[in-house]
């Protein structure tokens, strides 16, 4: 038998040597209860960089959308059933459309004209069949409703773009690579590679794979741990779901129902039988003519003592505001038309950030998806760009223009021009005026005058503006200048300081309103240099 302990050593253990052994299997006292050392990861070193915990086996579903609780087909139900989301969804459809676009060049690059016609031409119809509008259109359907807008790219055998059309995105599944992405092209051999990067679902079962450089497929909200866009229907699918229920309540009203508009009592001691064939009679005698149900009715006074009312439901109340306005803020449109009517400073505010808000965002979004196409039409110089030309009001409009020929900045017939207007043939037409309480001062003599002139002609008017009053009547010389009695140039200023001198100033007493006096004051107060440059002086 051997002997226990055989082969240890013989002599006793230190005290240091014990303490060592004994504290480390023991836990240490800044451990007691502590988090622990984690578990060793089990997974390779190449799994780092994974997007999200997709389910194993991802690839091999046969639907589209196969992993979410939503359905694609249940985002077009509710889009289609409910009229308010309808309409919200074609209002925005109809604002992105008025937009109107050109191609530019890139800041910092040279544009050839011929390519700029050729991309042009190419986005006034990219799918050969039909217009930008309407091609924009079904693109923003399924950015809307289910957020997954699909391009096919139409290539001649060299490669290069012919059309793009558009596809069903709920047809379209996205295949994930390994880290849960969509897979990118890459280089094997010398050769670009485009692995399988999609596949349409079509009759339950994959039919085709596409590359990325086949189809363009653009979701606009896109989320961390889901392949598929999240659309605005998709946000809002309970409040969708209660406007349905609401709406059907509503329909029900005028088709369905056990309670009558009104009760009319009858005498205790009519039997059923009796009630009955009154009640046949006087339906019968009511039905299909209109003018006899406004006439007064001669009944037994038994039946007539008693007629109760009954309640009718109310048909739109607070919650159906609260359902539209949460709907409306969804895609970022004004509620205005759906609710209690607002004050006109708070509906230009609430379209205001409506536009701001929802509209640039889309217009936005739409930039990104041209310029790609541009780039894949070989024209990297150029971008998409949306003309955002405000539409004045013709009142305000010619309030602005009559404001600034009154100050000088603009000739009469140049205010006309923009109006569509036609003057007369009036020297008086191209020449620069200021508008004042005593009259029309002009800037310079003619419409073309010299840099001398100009600035002493602006020099002149400045100090006639500067005063509160001037004789119109004052003799000026060939540059248009004030001359006093003797002939010396002179600004009016000095010759009206001359004939007021020992006088009460007559700006003491009150003076009438007059239409040019708020312009007489601002000249008070503005530095001559400044006039002169605002003049374009």
């Amino acid at each position: 038998m051997t002997e226990r302990g055989a082969g240890l050593p013989r002599w006793s253990l230190s005290p240091a040597e014990f303490s060592a052994r004994a504290s480390a299997s023991a836990q240490a006292p800044d451990d007691w209860f502590g988090p622990s050392t984690p578990i060793n990861p089990g997974a390779p070193s190449d799994v780092a960089g994974r997007q999200w915990d997709f389910p194993a086996g991802y690839n091999l579903s046969a639907r589209a959308r196969g992993y979410e609780p939503i359905s694609f087909a249940d985002l077009r139900a509710l889009a289609d059933a409910y009229d308010l989301l309808r309409l919200v969804i074609e209002t925005r459809k109809d604002q992105v459309e008025r937009m109107n676009w050109t191609i530019r060049a890139k800041p910092g690059r040279h544009a050839d004209p011929a390519e700029i016609a050729r991309v042009e031409t190419f986005l006034q119809s990219p799918d050969g069949a039909h217009d930008w509008n309407a091609w924009l259109r079904m693109i923003l359907e399924d950015l809307f409703v289910i957020d997954a807008p699909a391009l096919w790219c139409e290539r001649d055998r060299a490669g290069n773009l012919l059309g793009l059309h558009p596809l069903d995105g709920a047809t379209i599944k996205p295949v994930l690579d390994f880290w849960g992405r969509t897979p990118r092209p890459f280089k094997q051999g010398g050769k670009q590679v485009h692995p399988v990067a999609y596949q349409q679902i079509l009759k339950g079962l994959p039919a085709v794979d596409y590359t990325a450089r086949d189809i363009i497929y653009r979701p606009r909200n896109l989320r961390s741990h889901r392949a598929y866009g999240f659309s605005p229907v998709e946000q809002i699918i309970a409040t969708v779901n209660i406007g349905i229920k609401r709406q059907l309540h509503q329909l029900n009203y005028y088709t369905e129902g056990n309670i009558p508009e009104s009760l009319i009592g009858v005498p205790d001691s009519w039997t059923p039988d009796q009630i009955k064939n009154f009640q046949d009679y006087w339906d019968l005698y009511f039905d299909g003519d209109l003018a006899r149900r406004r006439r007064a009715k001669f009944v037994p006074g038994g039946v007539a003592k008693t007629f109760i009312q009954t309640r009718e439901p109310e048909l739109k109340n607070a919650f159906d505001e609260w359902i539209a306005r949460v709907v409306c803020f969804a895609f970022s449109v004004s509620p205005q038309p759906f609710i209690n009517q607002m004050n006109r400073s708070t509906s230009e505010t609430q379209t205001q950030m409506s536009n701001e808000e929802g509209l640039q965002p889309i217009l936005a979004w739409i930039k990104r998806l041209c310029d790609a196409i541009i780039t894949q039409l070989g024209a990297q110089n150029l971008e998409f760009a949306w003309r955002t030309d405000a539409v004045i009001d013709p009142t305000v409009q010619r309030e602005n223009l009559v404001a600034l020929v009154n100050a000088g900045m603009m000739t009469r017939r140049r205010a006309a021009e923009i109006l569509g207007e036609t003057l007369p043939n009036d020297p008086m037409a191209d020449v620069l005026t200021v508008t004042t309480g005593q009259g029309v001062a002009r800037l310079s003599k003619d419409a073309v005058a010299s840099d001398g002139e100009k600035k002493k002609n602006s020099d002149d008017i400045v100090g006639a503006c500067m005063l509160d009053k001037f004789s119109d009547s004052q003799p000026r010389d060939n540059h248009g200048t004030w001359m006093d009695a003797n002939g010396n140039s002179t600004l009016p200023g000095e010759q009206n300081d001359k004939n007021t001198s020992g006088k009460q100033p007559h700006s003491q007493s009150p003076s009438p309103r007059r239409p040019g006096a708020k312009l007489e004051n601002a000249a008070t107060h503005v530095n001559p240099k400044t006039i002169r440059k605002t003049a374009g002086l």
